[in-house]
């Protein structure tokens, strides 16, 4: 009888270590996208990532933006994501997008040279508060290094007060503890502008 029930519950022990995963349906993603017709033409393969810019982003918060997007984009991207800091870009003769609304081509082509890159992941950020209620939105666009064009553009606007938002988060943090990832608690993503960060680059990866 005893040895039954020492079998029953190793038999137990084993099925439990082994059930599944529950995830919760995640919700409709909360950032947009559009492609260019020819999208699937481009072979991308290396990607370099601009810091952000825009609006009152200071320093250390576009660096921040900087690493966990290519984190987020270069677990769902078909491609590897290089992030490209201030020294690199410091003998390229850097175009201004924000203002202009063009990329200077001789600037995709020298650092497309001087990195191997296919093309260049060019980040905006429209609204940043990192206060409760947080708000953050931001514009990402993908310019193929072959025409200078944009072939890919995805806007996000986050406010943490929004209820749409909060169940988004709650299953972003779920999962997260269902995949065996540091817990995450959803009053903490509400408070800390770094994870808040993290979660809008999951939401846009989402849609890469």
């Amino acid at each position: 009888m005893k040895l039954a029930l020492l079998t029953f519950a190793l038999l137990a022990t084993a099925c439990a270590s082994h059930q599944p995963k529950l995830h919760m349906a995640e919700e409709p993603p909360l950032a947009s996208a559009a492609r260019a017709g020819d999208y699937d033409s481009y072979p991308l393969r290396r990607v370099g990532l601009l810091p952000f810019a825009g609006g009152d982003l200071d320093v250390q918060r576009a660096a921040d933006l900087q690493r966990v997007f290519a984190l987020e984009l270069g677990e769902r991207a078909g491609f590897e994501v290089i992030a490209l800091d201030a020294d690199d870009l410091e003998a390229v003769d850097a175009s201004d997008p924000y203002r202009r609304g063009v990329y200077r081509p001789t600037t995709i082509i020298e650092l497309a040279r001087r990195y191997r890159l296919d093309g260049l992941l060019v980040g905006t950020v429209t609204q940043m508060r990192t206060y409760t209620p947080q708000r953050l939105s931001l514009e990402l666009e993908l310019v193929a290094a072959e025409t200078g064009q944009a072939i890919w553009r995805s806007t996000l606007a986050l406010d943490s007060g929004a209820d749409r938002v909060k169940r988004s988060i709650d299953v972003w943090c779920n999962n997260q503890r269902s995949d065996g990832l540091a817990p995450e608690n959803s009053d903490l993503v509400l408070l800390s502008p770094a994870r808040f960060a993290q979660f809008a680059a999951y939401e846009v990866a989402r849609v890469l």
